[in-house]
């Protein structure tokens, strides 16, 4: 009786050498530094350009006195008289992760029909790269609004919007809520500080993702693989009355008071929206801190 040949070595050897390949793969696309969810200029690199156009565009928006209907400006006044300054931190972070959860099945028929013998194995491999970036900006309103009355292209809004954070971020309707709560709570011109972030979470991921052979000796490797990108952007801004408050420049809709250059702010003058913009920071590590904690109690 002629004995067969046993095929189990070279099915177990061509599954190795597939899955090798797949692995070779998730390994080798991981070995460079994740791109930020940002556009690129010319030369490849990626540039911010766009999401600071919009953000100075939506605070020039916010003094523009040329329209007299144009909701953003509704509180125009109180930005200008208050001599508000604005410091905001974008933050940009990129995490990607790619991972293989092969599982093996190895399996011995018996010569009674229905009846085998399997033996699994599983197995794990994962790799996690992530980058950040930073960037603190400074801005007096009164500033913006002499230099978008001179005209000019100074603050136009970004043309194409390409990534999140250039797309409307809504600064107006921080300005609304903290005019409408001071009205409220004291008429004086006793103005405060106030603020807010702005973030976008873009999770792209493939989970469970690989092909399964089942043969006569051998199944798998199944659900092989894993791979995730998440992209956290956000601007925390703040607000607060600058060294001229209280001595107004604005009276009505296309009148402005001139201001003497004594009077524009300083580095020195400018630590009332820098310090409230770091308890915003603050209270948003320390919610994370939060987050990370309930989750390892659960």
């Amino acid at each position: 009786m002629k004995k067969e040949p046993d095929t189990r070595s070279t099915t177990i050897v061509r599954v190795g050498k597939i899955t090798t390949s797949i692995i070779l793969g998730v390994v080798s696309s991981s070995c460079g530094v994740p791109r930020f969810d940002v556009p690129q200029n010319p030369a490849g690199q990626p540039t911010v350009k766009t999401i600071v156009e919009r953000l100075q565009c939506e605070l020039r928006e916010l003094v523009q006195d040329d329209k007299p209907d144009f909701v953003p400006s509704f509180h125009a006044p109180y930005l200008l008289n208050n001599d508000y300054t604005v410091d905001a931190a974008l933050s940009l972070e990129v995490n990607e992760t790619g991972g293989l959860m092969p599982s093996l099945d190895f399996i011995k028929p018996y010569i009674t029909a229905g009846h085998s013998l399997t033996w699994g194995v599983n197995g794990t491999f994962s790799r996690s790269r992530t980058q950040d970036f930073t960037e603190n900006m400074h801005f007096s309103m009164r500033d913006i609004y002499l230099s978008w009355k001179q005209g000019g292209d100074a603050y136009l809004c970004p043309s194409e919007v390409k990534t999140n954070l250039a797309g409307k971020l809504g600064l107006s309707d921080f300005v609304a809520m903290a005019a409408a709560t001071t009205d409220v709570i004291n008429k004086a011109s006793d103005k405060g500080p106030f603020g807010g972030t702005i973030k976008f979470i873009i999770t792209k991921n493939i989970s469970g993702a690989g092909p399964t052979w089942t043969l006569t000796r051998f199944k798998g490797p199944g659900n092989l693989v894993t791979a995730s990108q998440i992209y956290t952007d956000s601007i925390t801004i703040a607000f607060a009355p600058g060294p001229n408050a209280g001595h107004g420049m604005y009276e009505k809709p296309g009148k402005a008071k001139p201001i003497p250059k004594t009077n524009i702010a300083t580095p020195s003058t400018r630590q009332n929206s820098a310090q409230f913009l770091q308890q915003l920071l603050n209270n948003n590590i320390n919610s994370k801190l939060d987050d990370i904690y309930n989750k390892i109690q659960q």
